[in-house]
């Protein structure tokens, strides 16, 4: 009897609390629309003589999903499950780095940009190198959202709409 009544509610918990959805805020990083990301991508600044974009763009999701779609150009992949791969001398030490940095993954379902903009927001408080974070932008809606608003009618070419 203990069995049926785990089973029946087990089917009546709605599925979203077995969904995967990534916080729509995170306290302490600056959370981004698509647009606000386009913006972001012309910010560039002089450093050591060379022109640099203000912001470095983390993709955080998989190998495969740059592979079968592409991500927002200049971004650079550090897979935040991959610590030897996502961490912050990786970050800081990168040559496009400056201060700020915009993670982002596949929207709302995904949550690995939630939990890159959670570990930065501790390398920042916490360890010394942090200190050189500046702002962290949390791109919530991600690559798909991203595509959507630069790309015309899913043409290859990118197509930044006006603002």
């Amino acid at each position: 009897m203990r069995m049926i009544y785990l089973l029946l509610a087990g089917l009546l918990l709605p599925l979203s609390t077995w969904a995967k959805v990534s916080a729509e805020t995170i306290p302490g990083s600056t959370k981004v629309t698509a647009k606000e990301v386009a913006e972001l991508m012309r910010r560039y600044s002089e450093q050591n003589g060379q022109r640099m974009r203000e912001v470095l763009f983390i993709d955080t999701r998989k190998i495969k999903d740059l592979k079968q779609g592409g991500s927002i150009p200049g971004a650079v992949h550090l897979n935040v499950k991959k610590p030897e791969k996502f961490n912050l001398e990786n970050i800081v030490s990168h040559p496009r780095f400056i201060a700020d940095v915009l993670v982002f993954c596949n929207g709302h379902s995904c949550t690995r940009a939630q939990k890159a903009t959670q570990k930065l927001l501790a390398w920042k408080t916490d360890e010394p190198e942090g200190q050189k974070l500046g702002t962290i932008y949390y791109f919530r809606d991600g690559f798909p959202s991203y595509r959507d608003y630069v790309y015309d009618d899913g043409a290859k070419n990118p197509v930044v709409k006006p603002y």
